[in-house]
């Protein structure tokens, strides 16, 4: 389950920092099972400079986390660096044998 969740973990900011929006969209399952409405379009100028993962909270029974992360960030059209702190909230799915992340795409 710890394997499982620092591969998960590490794939969902690479997959950000490579812009592959898509790919990290799959990674989000919100466990009400409500729909997720994402429109990846607003993230087409989208450039990520760094995704580092400043703490992580992991649960007793090892089934939920929370996680903190520090993404650095511009948009082609602005060109002005910021910086945006992340908190996601992650579950682990028996069924499916694979974390999940509870929530959305951060909020540029």
């Amino acid at each position: 389950v710890v394997t499982s969740f620092n591969y998960q973990t590490k794939l969902y900011g690479r997959l950000l920092r490579w812009s592959e929006y898509e790919a990290a969209i799959n990674m989000i399952r919100h466990q009400d099972e409500s729909p997720i409405d994402i429109d990846i379009s607003q993230y087409d100028d989208l450039k990520i400079v760094n995704y580092e993962i400043k703490t992580i909270k992991l649960s007793d029974d090892l089934k939920t986390a929370e996680v903190k992360a520090e993404i650095s960030y511009y948009f082609e059209t602005q060109n002005v660096i910021k910086k945006l702190r992340d908190t996601q909230d992650r579950y682990y799915l028996e069924e499916a044998r694979k974390w999940y992340l509870d929530g959305s795409l951060p909020a540029f």
